[in-house]
């Protein structure tokens, strides 16, 4: 797989899950994302997001990455093309690789659980031509 590094001796933030990935061989990358229906971005249920492009930052603010919309759900997940996100060239961090990133991660729990979710940060939306005004 594609890695951001160009040698066997990685540092720097998360520096671990490139190590990792390049190792066996894989590319953590979101394919889709899940937003909270009930929040204000439930107005997007009636709204085609499909062309739109979301930016989102990584948990650490350090990096961000692109995806085209490709489809949507009606309980708010996102998918993603195939293919984006690469802008970085890095890998994204899992809630069970880098407990220290993400505070809502499952290991923060009561009972904690082993949530393998990916990490991110602020993300939006653009490029959809239905919010205009015209």
């Amino acid at each position: 797989a594609d890695s951001y590094w160009c040698s066997d001796s990685c540092q720097g933030g998360w520096a671990e899950v490139d190590a990792e990935c390049a190792a066996t061989g894989s590319q953590q990358i979101p394919n889709g994302l899940t937003y909270n229906t009930t929040s204000i971005l439930k107005r997007f249920q009636n709204v085609s997001l499909a062309g739109g492009i979301i930016h989102a930052w990584h948990s650490q603010s350090w990096a961000m990455h692109m995806f085209r919309i490709v489809n949507q759900t009606s309980s708010g997940e996102l998918k993603f093309e195939k293919g984006g996100g690469r802008q970085g060239a890095r890998n994204w961090c899992r809630c069970d690789q880098c407990t220290y990133a993400a505070h809502w991660c499952g290991q923060y729990h009561k009972p904690p659980w082993n949530d393998t979710r990916m990490i991110s940060g602020t993300w939006m939306v653009e490029n959809l031509l239905s919010e205009l005004d015209f």
